[in-house]
């Protein structure tokens, strides 16, 4: 993975932070799905109500940063951290195909992780432009992703 900046033909990609039942989360849940050719799909889980969902086309160049960023953070190599508070929210990264692994870090965490930062980053941003929620560090809006529409 180190250096790769190539699109891997068939990785899926899994983000998710949050938690819609812990008394210490108003935001809820949010689960971000990207695929190799760049379609993703956000779903946001919440106390109240259904989950809404959204789907758009990020483009490859979107997967392609990402993948660069988490083969600068090292991935699947999970950093030395001291462990999360009870009350802490945890990101969850999986991929499936390519660099396949997973990691859970502390959200406040990942600022200081060279590569990890990046790469959530543009997750965050993903979830904020497909969704419209405000989220701490997201990365701008990418003028490549086209064809939001929120499906539920």
């Amino acid at each position: 993975m180190p250096g790769t900046s190539a699109t891997v033909i068939g990785m899926q990609l899994q983000y998710q932070a949050g938690n819609e039942y812990s008394p210490f989360d108003t935001f809820g849940r949010f689960v971000l799905e990207l695929d190799s050719g760049g379609a993703v799909r956000v779903t946001h889980h919440r106390r109240v109500g259904t989950p809404r969902r959204w789907t758009a086309d990020a483009g490859t160049g979107v997967v392609e940063r990402v993948l660069a960023a988490l083969g600068r953070a090292g991935f699947p190599a999970w950093p030395d951290l001291p462990p999360p508070l009870p009350d802490t929210t945890i990101r969850s990264l999986t991929v499936d195909g390519g660099p396949t692994g997973g990691v859970m870090l502390p959200w406040d965490a990942v600022a200081g992780l060279p590569g990890y930062a990046e790469a959530f980053e543009l997750l965050d941003g993903l979830v904020a432009q497909l969704t419209g929620l405000e989220i701490l560090a997201a990365a701008p809006a990418d003028p490549a992703v086209t064809g939001i529409r929120q499906v539920e």
